[in-house]
């Protein structure tokens, strides 16, 4: 029995019949295939017998993402081959827009006559792509970023591309108007990132630290992402930098030391900020049973300032005072609250000195206003 032979260069395909026939498809115009791209591609028949064949066409069905193109034949007729003969015949495709890098496979088939039956094979075309990496989202685990505080960065990447992007390195430009935003704590600034597929997405998280020395204001930090050994800019990743204050009551004193009972004395509260910031509408007042001033208004602190809050108590009926500091910063409103336990002196007893010089005083008067009216008499 005698056999059909078709063999596709490209990758190999077998027809089998009664008759020695070779077909091979040569190389396209432009391998690997791109996207929107025109090709041409050749179809060799070879006649491997030494008998005539008769009446042979040769086509390519037109399948995604081969796009036929207006004008083109894709049955082509061959008609007798002679022995030991070879056929070439061209087909001219456009490939459709946005195909994503891979193989496509390619359907040829031979038939005789009117073509009713026709013998296919596949041939699988490469197709390049070009990947296309870019942040789709970032963010922080906390929109309150200020200096000293650690926050988690997660930024999202993902491939809008048709082609893989491999060995990927992702960068952040860490330093931002002069500044060094970040202190990295579990990665570096520069990551590999490995490879991203088509429509793929990627998150990428960094535990940073916020430097102590930045200033309040809103950054952008430039990213970068290496594959294919191409370094690509994406888009910036921008954050702000608040104000944070940090107010803390260090001491608590009175004027004079040791209160007496129903005397006047002053209560003296010493605060300080210890914060990056600066402290606003800050006030210190007093809670408890007494008569005397309850509010002592401060005003504003700056980073490291401190200050004394005078509160005046004219009576004070129990030993216990609660002070309430408050202030404002770029995050809100901060109320601290501490407990004051005051030891009063007994009030000093009753001196009888004075009682006594006012008996003799009096006597004096009374002598003098008995003698001066006895002179008057003898007068």
């Amino acid at each position: 029995m005698k056999r059909l032979l078709a063999l596709m260069v490209l990758g190999g395909i077998f027809f089998s019949s009664a008759h020695a026939l070779a077909v091979s498809v040569v190389d396209p115009t432009t391998y690997p295939l791109t996207s929107n791209q025109p090709f041409s591609i050749t179809v060799k028949v070879f006649n491997d017998g030494v008998t005539k064949l008769e009446d042979y066409s040769v086509g390519i069905q037109s399948e995604y993402p081969y796009k036929s193109l207006a004008g083109e034949v894709y049955t082509q007729k061959i008609g007798d081959i002679n022995g030991k003969e070879t056929i070439l015949k061209t087909f001219r495709f456009l490939t459709y827009d946005n195909v994503i890098e891979g193989s496509y496979p390619l359907k040829v088939f031979t038939c005789t006559g009117q073509c009713g039956a026709k013998s296919f094979a596949v041939q699988n075309l490469q197709f390049s792509g070009s990947a296309n990496i870019q942040i789709s989202q970032y963010s922080f685990n906390t929109s309150e970023l200020a200096p000293g505080e650690v926050a988690q960065l997660t930024i999202q990447l993902k491939n809008y591309g048709l082609g893989l992007a491999s060995d990927g390195i992702i960068n952040l430009t860490n330093v931002v108007s002069s500044y060094t935003p970040f202190i990295f704590l579990d990665k570096p600034s520069a990551y590999y990132i490995g490879d991203i597929a088509v429509n793929q997405t990627k998150n990428v998280t960094f535990l940073v630290r916020v430097n102590d020395n930045i200033t309040k204001g809103v950054y952008a930090m430039p990213v970068q992402i290496n594959y294919d050994n191409i370094a690509h800019d994406l888009a910036n990743v921008q954050f702000e930098i608040v104000s944070k204050a940090n107010l803390e009551i260090f001491k608590i004193e009175t004027e004079p030391l040791q209160p007496v009972r129903g005397s006047e004395f002053t209560v003296l509260i010493s605060i300080e900020n210890i914060g990056k910031g600066e402290a606003t509408s800050t006030r210190i007042s007093l809670e408890g049973d007494y008569i005397g001033e309850r509010v002592s208004f401060i005003g504003s602190l700056d980073e490291h300032e401190d200050d004394i809050g005078l509160l005046r108590i004219f009576s004070l009926s129990g030993e216990q005072l609660t002070a309430t500091l408050t202030y404002t910063d770029d995050l809100g409103t901060h109320t601290i609250t501490q407990p004051i336990t005051l030891t009063l002196g007994p009030a000093p007893p009753l001196s009888i000195t004075p009682f006594i010089l006012g008996v003799f005083a009096l006597a004096g008067v009374l002598a003098y206003m008995f003698r001066k009216r006895i002179f008057k008499k003898k007068q």
